[in-house]
Parts: structure tokens; C-alpha cells; sequence
């Protein structure tokens, strides 16, 4: 099925509201803008709410945005040892870290894709459950790690009758035109001193200077990296401090903010790609400027 590419106007920054705003960089369809009171970047206009659900239908439609996502969501093994799995545990770890008293040690997932983190946290003892906007997401989650989870929007299924001792919103967040209400939402879910943990692409990485770097240095003309950067999917662009702010802003108290490297190894890149991209990461592991960042929010009391 072809895609319906639909645009909204926002007008102001998701997350502080403000009007004020610095143009960062033109993409083919959009305008990348930082805001002048929180620095968070996002795209003006942004996909709408229901091409945005139609992109994530599936492995095929996320294809016809970019081709190197062929099999993204047929991607993650138990057994197998991959940088996805390494970022997985660590952030269960430090979920388990930061709360040791949990009721139930349960968990739910926002946008779960084919279920690899909540399988993962399955079989280190947590209780799971969670949704995602794709029913093939949630037949793919069964076969392939027999996991019965919800299908539907976030939105309008919201569990009312159970607790949670965590929420996890892994690559959900930068495309929310409004991130108050998932967050507002997830706290209202969480069991007293309740976690919530966010993850995304990160806004200060190695990759972001580097792009910027070379588009400046070129007198605008060398826009590859910055295309690389900000394109249609992603409304907002997060730092570890723009991410805390948006958790302290909604009732919860930020107790970690940690990093990683994309898994390349997730994507169907040329080999030549492959290679610059390898190099990219290898250089914002040195400098401490990796290309992905999860913060851990604590509910208040």
C-alpha cells in the first residue's frame, strides 16, 4: 500500500511551546528548527498523526521511506548477541538498579515493534505486557517470541485497570507531535515511585556535529548528513537534557541518562555506507558523542 503523505503545521516547539525559533536546516519536504528558549530541534511541518502510523504498519511501508529499513522489524534473536541486545539489557539492568522494590516487577511497552525488548525483559523475570499501533507487530511478537500483546493506538487503549513499575517508550517518543501527553499518560500508569524509561536518537551525538560541521563548512552545500539527520519520521530531536526537562516537566524526577551506538547491523546498507557509518560510531564512542541516548524518570510522589 502506498503511502499518504500528509503534513501538520505546529507553529511552536513541542516540548516548552515557545514561538521563537532558529531555522537549522531545509530538507526536501520540511524546515528543521531549534527552539531559542529550549534548544530542542524538530521538523515544521511535520508528518501527520495518521501517515505516521501508516509508516510503522510494517517492515514494507517503513521500506517506502527508506530502503535500508528492508526487514527492519524481522530483526532480533534471543540467542544471538547483537548491539541491539547489549542496549536492551542494559537498560533493564538499570531499571532493576534503580528500583529494586518493585510490586511486581512488571513492565509495559509503547510501540513494542516485534516485541525483542519485552522478550528479553520475559526472560530475566519481569511480568510484560504493552501495545503497538501495527496487528502485524503483534502477530510477529507471537510467532516469534510467543508474547500476546495488544495492537491499537496508545491513545485510545490505555490500560485503566492495572499498575505498572514501568513504562518504556524506545523510538516513540521523536515522533509524537505532542510528548506532554504520552508522558502525562505513562506517569498515571506507573505504581508509586514508578519508572519511566525514553530512548531515542540523540540531538549531541558525533554524527550531528560532524553534519553540521561539513554543511557549514560548505556553505550549505553539503546537505548529506543533515538529510541523514533530520527526515520525515522523526518530529523532535532529543538530548539527554531536553529529555530530562520533558520527564520534570510531567511529574517525574530524571535519576539516569545513559548512551549508546545505533546497530547498524539492523539496517540494509551498501557496503560502502556500511563502512562510513561503522567509522561515524566508532568516533562518537571515543569522543563520548554516541548517536543514542535513554533517560530513566522516577515518579514523584
Amino acid at each position: 500500500m502506498e503511502l499518504d503523505i500528509k503534513l501538520d503545521r505546529l507553529g511552536a516547539c513541542p516540548l516548552c511551546h515557545s514561538k521563537e525559533r532558529v531555522l537549522i536546516f531545509p530538507t526536501k519536504e520540511t524546515v528543521c528548527y531549534s527552539c531559542s528558549e529550549c534548544n530542542l530541534r524538530y521538523l515544521d511541518p511535520c508528518l501527520g498523526a495518521d501517515s505516521m502510523v501508516d509508516a510503522y504498519q510494517s517492515s514494507d511501508q517503513l521500506k517506502e521511506m527508506h530502503s535500508y529499513h528492508d526487514g527492519y522489524y524481522e530483526y532480533g534473536d534471543l540467542n544471538k548477541k547483537t548491539k541491539t541486545r547489549d542496549e536492551f539489557e542494559t537498560e533493564l539492568k538499570r531499571l532493576e538498579k534503580h528500583s529494586p522494590s518493585f510490586v511486581d516487577k512488571s513492565i509495559y511497552e509503547v510501540g513494542y515493534g516485534n516485541g525483542f525488548f519485552l522478550a528479553l525483559a520475559k526472560s530475566r523475570g519481569w511480568q510484560v505486557g504493552g501495545i503497538d499501533s501495527s496487528k502485524q507487530n503483534a502477530v510477529l511478537a507471537k510467532e516469534k517470541f510467543d508474547l500476546d500483546l495488544d495492537a491499537g493506538l496508545f491513545e485510545e487503549n490505555i490500560p485503566k485497570d492495572k499498575k505498572y513499575d514501568v513504562v518504556a517508550m524506545l523510538d516513540v517518543i521523536e515522533h509524537q507531535q505532542d510528548p506532554h501527553y504520552f508522558v502525562k499518560e505513562a506517569c498515571a500508569m506507573l505504581n508509586p515511585g514508578g519508572l519511566l524509561l525514553l530512548a531515542t536518537p540523540n540531538d549531541a551525538s558525533f554524527l550531528q556535529w560532524l553534519s553540521t560541521f561539513l554543511y557549514r563548512l560548505s556553505g550549505k552545500n553539503f546537505k548529506t548528513g543533515m538529510n541523514k539527520l533530520y527526515f520525515l519520521e522523526h518530529i523532535t530531536y532529543y538530548t539527554a537534557e531536553t529529555l530530562s526537562q520533558l520527564l520534570e516537566m510531567n511529574q517525574f524526577e530524571s535519576v539516569d541518562a545513559f548512551h549508546s551506538s545505533t546497530d547498524i547491523d539492523k539496517y540494509q546498507l551498501k557496503p560502502w555506507e556500511n563502512f562510513v557509518a561503522k567509522i561515524i560510531l566508532l568516533f562518537g564512542r571515543i569522543f563520548n558523542m554516541q548517536n543514542r541516548v535513554m533517560v530513566i524518570g522516577k515518579k514523584k510522589s
